[in-house]
């Protein structure tokens, strides 16, 4: 346990925050981070949004994620692994014709997720902007 908060700067908005670590280690569901360990779960002071402190495993690197925006990828992190899987271990085995066929398959449903996964993150940056900036106007005159 530490006696001196810890500094992290919010990914989204970019205000400083300072966190006690509590020495306590979450459980890490996200796929795409196995190898990482989750030190600290805060809400930022400034924009209220729900970051995370990640540790390295392996060399103790550490970095803040906000949540909502990894789990824009996360939803589809299991898809993409066996697309990526497949695209790799059949090319191998099929023939040249057809090889092609099925690689030009592939890689058009791979673009096609990834394009809905940038959609859906620009989507949830603006509406974070659109909330904390508060550009909605109730009366128009």
């Amino acid at each position: 346990m530490n006696l001196l908060p810890k500094i992290a700067k919010c990914p989204v908005c970019g205000s400083i925050n300072f966190i006690k670590i509590n020495g306590k280690i979450y459980e890490n569901t996200y796929q795409s981070l196995n190898q990482w360990d989750i030190k600290k779960k805060f809400n930022c002071r400034k924009c209220k949004m729900e970051i995370a402190l990640f540790r390295n495993k392996s060399n103790d690197n550490e970095k803040t994620i906000w949540l909502e925006y990894l789990n824009c990828d996360e939803k589809y992190y299991e898809i993409l692994r066996k697309l990526n899987d497949n695209k790799h271990n059949k090319i191998k085995k099929v023939k040249n014709k057809e090889k092609e066929k099925y690689l030009r398959n592939t890689l058009h449903e791979i673009t096609k997720i990834q394009n809905e996964i940038r959609a859906n993150k620009t989507n949830l940056k603006i509406k974070t902007k659109i909330k904390s900036k508060g550009l909605l106007i109730r009366h128009v005159y």
